[in-house]
């Protein structure tokens, strides 16, 4: 009886294995049937004009030095008693400049926004000075700041002034050359509101320049002064497009009438032009593993219909 008894435990225990096991391998299954993760599809959300001029004066500008420590601590106090960052007072004190639209007193700007540039010590002030949109100017009573906008552009005559005077090559020529402009930093909220109009008319006039990247990925491209030289009228252009250019041995013949090429430069580039459709061929023949034909007769197979003579003689 307990042999009987030992023999069903051992049973179970195997049994119990192997469902285990059957188990696992199902799981396993499962686990390579189940279909890969999908990517998440790229979501584009758009912005309000606010919300993208909040983001750019949040940014570290050009010139910015968001590394200094001191400064990014540096607490602004208010006159009601509250307190701002120094990356919250330079936002606030830029957007006020650009909407008063001219010089301001630190008197004025205390009275828009409550806030002493003097305090610190008169740290803010400095700080503010080296500020890429902020232009301080020295007056005898006290400093004014005003708002400086990307390459100076408040307008249309600035933007015409700065388009038609950047040189492609400035860093070559004087120190005080204009450089190209880039197209992405001309925007209406750091600029004015009309500039993407201005700059498309500016374009179609041909008074200015364009260049795109060769990357085609991206759409910024620079701006500069069209280069010198006078355009040809339109009677002038009709004549270009009625005129017949020659053709093969009768261009050649006019060329050397003209005296604009020689006959032992017009052989020799006869000779390069052949060379050049030789070696054209030899790779062509080569890629498609053609071999040479000689021209040589091959050997006749079809001994029972005849010889190539009777047989030649036969179909006159």
């Amino acid at each position: 009886m307990e042999a009987a008894w030992a023999k069903a435990d051992r049973e179970a225990e195997n049994h119990k294995a192997k469902m285990a096991a059957k188990e696992e391998a199902r799981a396993n299954r499962e686990m390579l049937l189940q279909p890969a993760a999908k990517k998440p599809k790229h979501e584009r959300k758009v912005h309000s004009t606010a919300e993208q001029r909040q983001r750019r004066m949040r940014a570290p500008l050009p010139g910015e030095d968001a590394d200094n420590e001191p400064v990014q601590q540096l607490r602004v106090f208010k006159d009601d008693g509250s307190d701002v960052t120094y990356a919250r007072a330079v936002v606030e004190i830029v957007s006020f400049l650009q909407d008063y639209d001219q010089e301001a007193t630190q008197e004025e700007v205390r009275r828009a926004l409550g806030i002493d540039l003097l305090q610190q010590d008169g740290m803010l002030l400095d700080e503010l000075e080296h500020h890429p949109r902020i232009e301080r100017i020295a007056d005898p009573t006290s400093d004014r700041l005003r708002y400086k906008p990307p390459y100076g552009v408040r307008n249309r005559g600035m933007l015409v002034h700065v388009l038609t005077n950047a040189q492609p090559h400035a860093k070559d020529l004087e120190p005080d050359a204009l450089r190209p402009v880039l197209r992405s930093e001309l925007n209406p909220d750091e600029t004015y509101a009309g500039v993407d109009v201005d700059v498309d008319e500016l374009l179609a006039e041909g008074r200015v320049a364009r260049v795109e990247p060769s990357d085609k990925r991206h759409t910024d491209f620079l701006l500069f002064a069209m280069p010198p030289g006078r355009p040809a009228i339109e009677e002038v252009r009709a004549l270009w497009r009625k005129e017949r250019v020659p053709q093969g041995t009768q261009l050649q013949e006019e060329l050397l009438k003209r005296n604009l090429r020689s006959k032992d430069e017009l052989a020799k580039r006869k000779e390069r032009k052949a060379a050049e459709l030789k070696a054209a061929k030899e790779r062509a023949d080569a890629e498609k593993g053609k071999k040479d034909r000689t021209g040589s007769i091959r050997t006749w197979k079809n001994t029972h219909l005849g010889t190539s003579d009777e047989l030649s003689e036969m179909f006159r």
